[in-house]
């Protein structure tokens, strides 16, 4: 992690310092711009109106294709950036001798039918993603990604899931629809959401770390072994909540973060310790694998 952090640094450094200049002279040009309309407008339209409009014409054209410049080679910069933040960082958290045919690509992404199939949260109207990792693990194929859903609420998108999003294949079917809840530390303070689109099925256990349910009442499924392995992933400052929702041949899992993780550093300096939580997980996630596949 330490050479990681480092090499994160750097990039970061070296991205802040182009992005400030960039910023700055943009402030310099605004102001010198807003200086020569002002002289223009005084000294200049009073005694030739032609020359004073063409001299505003020509600077007007010359800031917005230096803006128009500018604009493309910093969106460049920051989607560098942001590429190599995400293969470092998705390199560092997948890392396990299990893996299989890993690749990450920050352009790829979940889509809404990812999440809504899933029946965690109902009325899901938009999605956001990024970052899809995909890779197989033991008999089951992997995708993991950066993921936002969004429902309607006092007439506004607001986002009711903000994290990160598995979709797991299996190779066969689960023996039926079931959802485990990891209910949040009681020391957060991050808005969240527990599972609601649960009005078919059965609450089988609720108590002070999850909710459990399932399709049938009388159920082999929810094993306590199956409940003690999910259950040793425990959320914290970092890690909200989690929902694991079985459904077919599909398991999906929402892991709930705070901002510490989700958010690219930009100007702040880097910190592990979110990063580290989210390796944690995974290897949380690899151990369910591990026991549903024996």
């Amino acid at each position: 992690m330490e050479n990681l952090q480092t090499i994160l640094e750097e990039k970061k450094t070296v991205f802040w310092k182009e992005y400030s200049k960039y910023k700055r002279i943009n402030n310099i040009l605004l102001g010198a711009s807003v200086a020569v309309i002002i002289a223009d407008y005084i000294w200049l339209l009073p005694l030739n109106q032609i020359l004073g409009f063409v001299v505003i014409g020509v600077m007007l054209a010359g800031l917005l294709f230096y803006s128009s410049f500018m604009k493309k080679n910093i969106s460049t910069k920051v989607s560098t950036y942001l590429k190599e933040f995400y293969l470092l960082t998705s390199n560092y958290a997948f890392d396990h001798e299990r893996r299989d045919g890993f690749s990450a690509v920050m352009e790829e992404k979940l889509q809404l039918n990812d999440f809504v199939d899933a029946h965690i949260l109902k009325d899901i109207i938009h999605s956001g993603s990024r970052n899809l990792v995909r890779y197989d693990y033991r008999s089951f194929q992997v995708k993991a990604a950066d993921y936002v859903g969004y429902r309607e609420i006092n007439k506004k998108r607001t986002p009711v899931f903000l994290g990160k999003l598995f979709v797991i294949k299996a190779g066969t079917s689960f023996p039926q629809r079931g959802m485990i809840y990891l209910k949040p530390a009681k020391e957060t303070t991050v808005p969240n959401y527990g599972p609601d689109d649960v009005l078919d099925l059965h609450k089988l256990v609720d108590n002070e770390k999850m909710v459990v349910y399932a399709s049938e009442e009388n159920t082999s499924f929810m094993t306590n072994q199956l409940l003690k392995v999910v259950g040793a992933m425990t959320p914290n400052a970092y890690l909200v909540d989690a929902t694991f929702a079985f459904n077919g041949d599909i398991l999906t899992i929402a892991l709930s973060y705070s901002d510490e993780l989700m958010a690219v550093p930009l100007k702040e300096a880097f910190n592990p310790i979110p990063l580290e939580t989210f390796k944690d997980n995974i290897s949380d996630i690899h151990q369910i694998l591990n026991h549903l596949a024996d």
